[in-house]
């Protein structure tokens, strides 16, 4: 009558709700629901897990989960884009020999902007900057740009105690200065 389907194989009718079927060995039908799971009730995503809690959870046994490779000239990366009211764009990613920062380095890019927010290259030095240009570098390990609608706004440090920072020189003529803000007020 048109409603009934009866499976070409007897191993479909063993299969698990929330399958992901793909060819095993020999061209037969399979799943492996504790590496690749499909929630219909809660539309999620499990990959290295049976029960995925996001709408795509990774689930791996080492340190890169996710590996995004791409030869793409410019940057490979992931963004993040939240659509409410006032919510923002961001791509994080590693350029490539194109991009307006240069090759090798790692960024925070404000899409909605069109801004490079943070930039860390090859030696570690990192520059943060709420309005960069393309082409923003580092000389000293970390920098904080700021250009004219953003002047006399720098590094905050805050604490709910005594609060500051130190420069300190470690040769041999070196010295330490201190500047601390003290919770009663001096």
């Amino acid at each position: 009558d048109g409603n009934t389907w009866t499976p070409p194989d007897s191993n479909l009718v063993s299969l698990t709700q929330g399958s992901v079927l793909f060819a095993g060995p020999s061209s037969v039908i399979a799943q492996d629901n504790a590496t690749f799971f499909w929630d219909d009730a809660n539309n999620r995503l499990g990959i290295g897990t049976a029960t995925p809690g996001s709408k795509l959870e990774v689930n791996g046994g080492d340190y890169q989960s996710i590996i995004v490779n791409s030869a793409d000239t410019s940057a490979t990366g992931i963004s993040y884009k939240n659509t409410s009211t006032g919510g923002r764009q961001f791509t994080i990613f590693s350029t490539g020999t194109v991009a307006a920062v240069g090759a090798g380095k790692f960024a925070i890019f404000d899409d909605t902007a069109a801004r490079y927010r943070v930039v860390l290259n090859a030696s570690g030095f990192i520059v943060v900057s709420p309005n960069a240009d393309d082409g923003v570098t580092a000389t000293d390990i970390f920098e904080v740009h700021a250009d004219a609608t953003n002047a006399g706004k720098g590094i905050k440090v805050t604490s709910a105690g005594d609060a500051g920072f130190v420069l300190k020189a470690t040769g041999t003529n070196g010295r330490e200065y201190k500047m601390t803000a003290t919770d009663n007020g001096s």
